[in-house]
């Protein structure tokens, strides 16, 4: 698909960066089916603080079509730096079908703002997977974003949830069905709701998991429970929790902002080992989210080398059901002169250090073999 990208705003379209309260960018996230935690106020708030976030908001007709927030990470001393969107910008509006138009528009919207106008490099995380490759992967090439070569795109697994609860739970993996069949024969407690309360209780299991498989977390659930805080009701994160003979066994938490749900964190306590809690949750956590109109489960990420454990509990979940896709990748449109070299350097850095995390995770997995 060849989108025109074009040099100024059509007729009837207007931009404004940074023009927006904390209430109304909830209103805006409501418009949109791709909305989601990551491009919410409170999770680039709580994590780097209100002065490093920045918005922009597309309208046409004085109505929202696209919008996207950015995390604005700046070099010391120099007035250099990026803005990191992920899983933005959000264009997919609820009242009418996907223009890719209105996403090249936005693309060029945010590269005039922040390439042109405050001299950053950008880089974009979107929420596309690989089986939207053939036609939006062009709008972003034709937008002048370049991939990131370096970068390996992360792999998730997505369940349609549009058929009925009978034929999800008949199409999950024969062995993930035993154990959730086992887990309602063990008389567990299930609680849920969005609760800071919650929130502690599933952290504490959370710690308990990670003394116990001696991981570093990929995300900090503690900054979550401040996300959690300062979301409004309607956006907050869903958290499940189970117990076994009156001792926490297993939680869950997810979100749902737009049309899909998102896995988040998930843990297993010492003594709810045997329990199976972790697939009643899972199961119960996709029938609240089919129940509020989630249209798609994503189970957020899996690495069958460093993590199959948790690939092979996914997989069972996902069954017949769903489908195993790569995100499209990050995509970056750079500034111009000498910032990009310092932008550059940082970059290397960052990627050494994960390689470095990747190399150290996958050795303590061939140690427990």
């Amino acid at each position: 698909m060849n989108i025109s990208i074009p040099a100024s705003l059509p007729h009837g379209f207007t931009v404004e960066a940074d023009n927006v309260d904390k209430a109304g960018w909830h209103d805006v996230l409501d418009r949109f089916s791709d909305a989601n935690i990551y491009q919410s106020w409170s999770y680039e708030a709580m994590r780097g603080g209100e002065q490093g976030t920045s918005r922009l908001v597309l309208r046409k007709g004085g109505e929202v079509v696209a919008a996207a927030q950015a995390r604005i990470v700046k070099t010391p001393l120099v007035n250099v730096g990026v803005a990191y969107f992920r899983w933005g910008p959000v264009w997919r509006t609820r009242d009418r079908a996907p223009d890719p138009q209105c996403l090249a528009l936005t693309l060029a919207c945010i590269r005039d703002e922040y390439v042109r106008r405050r001299g950053l490099s950008v880089r974009i995380l979107p929420y596309l997977h690989s089986d939207q490759r053939e036609a939006l992967q062009p709008v972003l090439t034709n937008a002048r974003y370049d991939l990131l070569p370096a970068e390996t795109p992360q792999r998730t697994l997505l369940i349609p949830l549009a058929a009925g609860l009978p034929e999800l739970r008949a199409r999950l993996e024969q062995k993930w069905r035993n154990c959730l069949n086992r887990a309602e024969k063990n008389e567990l407690v299930i609680e849920e709701g969005t609760d800071d309360e919650l929130f502690g209780k599933f952290i504490r299991i959370h710690q308990e998991m990670r003394d116990r498989k001696r991981f570093e977390a990929m995300s900090d659930v503690n900054a979550f429970r401040a996300i959690q805080r300062d979301l409004p009701e309607r956006h907050k994160m869903r958290v499940f929790l189970a117990s076994a003979q009156g001792k926490l066994a297993a939680g869950v938490v997810s979100s749902k902002i737009g049309d899909f749900g998102i896995f988040l964190h998930g843990a297993t306590s010492d003594s709810g080992m045997t329990s199976n809690a972790s697939y009643l949750l899972q199961w119960r956590a996709l029938e609240w989210l089919k129940a509020h109109g989630a249209d798609t489960y994503n189970l957020h990420g899996i690495n069958p080398v460093t993590n199959p454990g948790t690939y092979r509990f996914k997989a069972g979940l996902c069954g017949r059901n769903g489908r195993d896709v790569h995100y499209l990748g990050t995509y970056e449109s750079r500034a111009a002169g000498t910032a990009q070299a310092l932008i550059g350097l940082a970059q290397s850095m960052r990627r050494v250090y994960r390689t470095s995390r990747t190399a150290i995770r996958q050795l303590h997995v061939a140690t427990k073999r």
